[in-house]
Order: structure tokens, then sequence, then C-alpha cells
């Protein structure tokens, strides 16, 4: 689930996501400008984020950690203290930047993330370290594999594709899962994909229906995907209520739902090779 203000946090909120049998929420620690950082890139909202971290723990919630997206703090030092403030914690991910190739100046090159991975790894070698993409390697359902190797290259350990949101993104899910899987191994280099940001209701005015959300979501488990968010805008802003009551009726539908039908979904097959 995305949950992207967790600065404003809540524990029922939690609750009710592990109710639904959610296992992961996906936060930006620079959002709404700075978040849980000072201008310097300093986290200063340690014990707040640590908070979040291990009450979502306790539920059995993994923390996808965005920690910076768009804002112009230094990347060096925002991903060194991000990590190190969370090295000791079982549950987490770190995408070093939401759609790295996006953002015009802000965008970071391949290098750049090669270098923001080792910062990381520095602080914990054994940390899931990845950043997400916006359609460079999937323009429609075109895959351009020389993208995606050079993604690889970085060193990230997963990789999290945003796909191209069109009017059929939630029929073409498994293929593009699909076609990422099958060319991973073909270069020996079988990471996880992680189906981070798909389509959401109200983005340039799609609306969609419970049904096709549930079906991007079954057909990227049953095509070797390691995890699908559902993307909402309901945590962009969760200063004045909570999470659940931002939530349009069919998103409210698909998180009464999404648990059963993934779980009764068909499942990923390996390749024997």
């Amino acid at each position: 689930m995305s949950y992207f203000d967790a600065v404003h946090w809540r524990e029922s909120d939690l609750d009710r996501l592990a109710e639904y049998n959610f296992n992961l929420i996906r936060v930006f620690l620079d959002w709404q400008n700075r978040g849980f950082f000072d201008e310097a890139g300093n986290l200063t909202k340690s014990e707040e984020l640590l908070a979040l971290v291990r009450a979502a723990n306790d539920r059995g919630i993994v923390v996808d950690v965005t920690i910076t997206g768009y804002s112009e703090i230094p990347r060096d030092r925002a991903v060194q203290a991000a990590v190190r403030t969370l090295r000791n914690e079982p549950n987490m991910i770190f995408d070093l930047q939401n759609e790295h190739n996006l953002g015009g100046e802000a965008a970071l090159s391949h290098s750049d993330i090669r270098q923001l991975y080792f910062i990381a790894k520095a602080e914990n070698a054994r940390a899931i370290i990845f950043t997400s993409n916006y359609a460079a390697w999937m323009r429609g359902n075109t895959l351009n594999p020389d993208v995606l190797t050079q993604e690889v290259k970085t060193g990230i350990d997963v990789v999290a594709p945003h796909f191209t949101r069109n009017s059929r993104w939630y029929s073409d899910t498994g293929n593009r899962a699909a076609q990422t899987k099958e060319h991973l191994r073909s270069i020996n280099s079988n990471r996880p994909v992680y189906v981070q940001e798909d389509h959401r209701n109200g983005w340039r005015g799609g609306e969609f229906t419970k049904e096709q959300f549930l079906q991007a979501a079954q057909e990227a488990k049953a095509n070797g995907a390691a995890g699908w968010v559902f993307h909402t805008d309901a945590g962009f802003s969760l200063i004045d209520r909570e999470f659940f009551a931002e939530l349009d009726a069919t998103e409210r539908q698909v998180i009464q739902e999404l648990g059963s039908a993934i779980s009764n979904s068909t499942a990923y097959n390996t390749p024997s090779d």
C-alpha cells in the first residue's frame, strides 16, 4: 500500500492494514519538501521513524522506505542517515530515489545510483537497496533490454518498475513483469521484480474498477513479481484525517478483497533453468 506521508502515521491505520492482510507499506522520508529530514539531509525525526517501523514490524508489515523523491536535500547524506538509523530493523527495504530517471535536473544517472548504492551498503551490507524507475525499460509493452541491463549494473538488489500508465495497464501488468523476469534470467541476474506503483484512481482522470485492480495484482503474482503495491492518493496527506477516510468507494472494496484474491490466485512456477 502507498502510505507516503509517514510523518503523520497512525497506529489505527496499521491495525486495519494488518487486519486486511497487507504486509508492506511504501513511505517517503522527504515527502512534502523535507519530511523526516532537515535541509542538510540529516534525519531529524529518527525516533518518530523508528516508532513507525517497529509498529509495522509488530504487525508483520515490511516498510519500503523511499529515501528521496524530488526534494533538494543532499542525497548522499540522506541515504547514509536513513540506512544507518534503520540498520537494526528487520523489516526494511530501501528505495534510494523515487523514479530516478525523472525530475529534470533532479534525475539521477546510473552512475549516481551506483554511488548511492555503495554508500548505503557501507552502512548496512545486508540491507536490500534499490531504486525505482518510471517506464525506462518498458515503454508500453515493449522491452528495451539494454536499459534494463544498465539498471541492473548499478548493483541494485531489486528492480522496481513503475510501468506505463495506459488505459489497459491492469491487463498488461503480467506481460510486463514476465518480459522483465525473462530478460533478467537471460543475463544471469534474476533479481526480484517489485511492481511498485501501478495506476491509481484520480491520476489524470483515470477511474478503474475493483476487478481491474485485483486483476493487476493477480497477474503480477502469476508472472513472478515479488511484490505489488496498491497505489492510491489516500496517503499523500495524513495531517487531518486517517488513511482509510481518504479512500474512495472502489479502493475500500479492493482493500477488503485483495488479500484473499492474492492468496487464491495462481502461483508463479519458476522455470527449471
